[in-house]
This record gives structure tokens, C-alpha cells and sequence, in this order.
């Protein structure tokens, strides 16, 4: 239970960095890619790491019984739901508005989905010694994740600010339609 709350720590603090550094970061993207009537949306993304960083971890427990039910779950219905709720939004709110709207739908009921399937309760705790440890088992993890982050993002931001939004926007269809099959 120690292990799990402290968990639930880092992720928030995860999240609260993630969130502010795209709310801080939010005009300059909007200027690079050549579209600053977009900063709003912008900003507005960064609730979604804020809020998945409410993300219940019981699932992980479950994992380490090989049992991947409560993942499934969590990976699966959120996207169902947003993916039910495209046509609607896009129809109400339209443009940049409709691609946060969905975004939010998802990250809110990936949340949701968590801690309805949670067999334990959500606790957050600050014991420093396990943070040590993940500190220690993740920093490898953390450094391998900055080439890729540099990779993908970069690509996204030369296109973007190159070629336009619209060629960002047909680069990004074309990577979900042969990357996403094969994750």
C-alpha cells in the first residue's frame, strides 16, 4: 500500500510539471506552428496530464498477477467513449475546440475507469526511501524516453512549422494508421 500511494505521488507531480510546462509553453507552440489564435486550445491541453495524473495504479497490482483485465479496461473504454463522442463534438464545438473536448472526454473517463475497477483506495503519500527506489529503477527508463520525445515531437514541430498545420495534420493521420496497429 506504501508502494502503490507513493506512486500516486510521483504521477501527480508528474503531472503537475507536464501540465505546466505545456500551459508555460503553450503560446510559443501556437506561434511555431503558425496558428496563435490556437493558444487557447493549447493551454487547454494541459489539463489532460493534470487530470490523468488522478489515474488510479491499482491496475499495475493487477499486472503483476497476470492479470491485465483492469488495463484492458483502462486502456479500452476511454477510448470507445471518445471515439463515440468525435462525431458529436465535432458537429457542436468543431476545430481546435472539438480535438480538446475529445481529448479531455478521454483522459476523464480513463480516470474514471481506474478507480471503478481499483480493488484498493486511492491514497497519496510521500514516503522518501520507495522514492528513492523508483527514482533508481526509473532513471534509465527517463533517460531512453528523451531521444524519442526529441524524435517525435521534433518531427511534429518542423512539419508543423514548415509545411503548416494542415501537413502536420496529415503526417499525424498517416503515423496513427501505421504505428498505433502495430503498438
Amino acid at each position: 500500500p506504501r508502494l502503490l500511494a507513493t506512486a500516486h505521488m510521483l504521477n501527480l507531480a508528474r503531472g503537475l510539471v507536464i501540465a505546466l510546462a505545456i500551459l508555460l509553453a503553450a503560446p510559443s507552440m501556437a506561434a511555431l506552428f503558425g496558428c496563435p489564435e490556437a493558444t487557447e486550445a493549447f493551454r487547454a491541453i494541459a489539463l489532460v496530464p493534470l487530470i490523468r495524473a488522478l489515474m488510479h495504479l491499482d491496475q499495475r497490482l493487477a499486472q503483476r498477477r497476470l492479470d491485465n483485465r483492469q488495463s484492458l479496461l483502462v486502456e479500452v473504454v476511454p477510448q470507445v467513449v471518445a471515439l463515440a463522442a468525435t462525431i458529436p463534438l465535432i458537429g457542436w464545438l468543431g476545430g481546435y475546440a472539438a480535438v480538446v473536448a475529445i481529448t479531455l472526454c478521454q483522459a476523464i473517463t480513463a480516470i474514471a475507469v481506474s478507480h471503478a475497477v481499483a480493488a484498493t483506495p486511492y491514497r497519496v503519500l510521500a514516503d522518501r526511501q520507495i522514492v528513492f527506489r523508483f527514482l533508481r529503477f526509473g532513471w534509465p527508463i527517463m533517460l531512453s524516453a528523451v531521444p524519442l520525445l526529441a524524435i517525435y515531437q521534433g518531427e511534429r514541430m518542423i512539419v508543423g512549422g514548415v509545411l503548416g498545420v494542415e501537413a502536420l495534420a496529415g503526417m499525424t493521420a498517416a503515423f496513427l494508421v501505421t504505428m498505433v496497429p502495430g503498438a
